[in-house]
């Protein structure tokens, strides 16, 4: 296998990680209902990593294995024996390499746009309302309450815990921007 199609197999994997990454983070906060999509990413990104990880070792090596010729064992043993171990190490130590880096990549840039993601929905559509406390729960992590929101006639359920809330009582108005498009994000209290 040549350079040429060693890195034109990175940047097509490059390109897949991208896409579908893309597509786990609108399917998993935006929940639009292509729960295929979603599956199929998750798949679908760890393994390009693995494919873009040995595509990165075949542009330092010439030598032509495939990511099936380092998981299975006779295909591996031949592969080493015909470039060496110090060699056949080196490629193991890329292709892990870059799949460890590029998944952690990721994963990071879907973290950050997660941590994004319900500033922008507040900002876009967060619609201010005050609330009563219909109920206020102790848990591990502190206290929460629920109330009721009303959103163009449909009332659902809300719940907040924040540090705002050991204050307040069961029947007590507070105020809560919350977004009208994900009903569970939700802000607050403000006073």
């Amino acid at each position: 296998m040549t350079k040429k199609t060693a890195l034109k197999q990175l940047l097509i994997t490059a390109f897949l990680i991208l896409v579908f990454d893309y597509v786990i983070y609108i399917e998993f906060f935006d929940r639009s209902g292509a729960l295929i999509f979603l599956m199929l990413g998750v798949f679908v990104v760890p393994f390009s990593c693995l494919v873009m990880g040995v595509a990165v070792a075949r542009l330092f090596f010439n030598a032509d294995f495939t990511i099936f010729t380092l998981a299975k064992k006779e295909p591996y043993q031949q592969l080493k024996s015909k470039i060496g171990k110090a060699k056949i190490s080196t490629i193991n130590f890329i292709y892990l390499f870059v799949f460890f880096a590029a998944m952690t990549l990721s994963v990071i840039g879907i973290y950050k746009n997660a941590c994004k993601y319900e500033i922008e929905q507040l900002k876009t559509y967060g619609v201010y309302q005050d609330v009563i406390v219909k109920e206020k729960h102790h848990m591990k992590g502190g206290l929460y309450v629920l109330f009721d929101v009303t959103d163009n006639g449909k009332v659902f359920e809300g719940r907040l815990s924040s540090n705002g809330v050991d204050a307040l009582k069961i029947g007590d108005t507070f105020k809560i921007r919350y977004s009208t498009h994900d009903h569970n994000i939700i802000d607050g209290p403000y006073y």
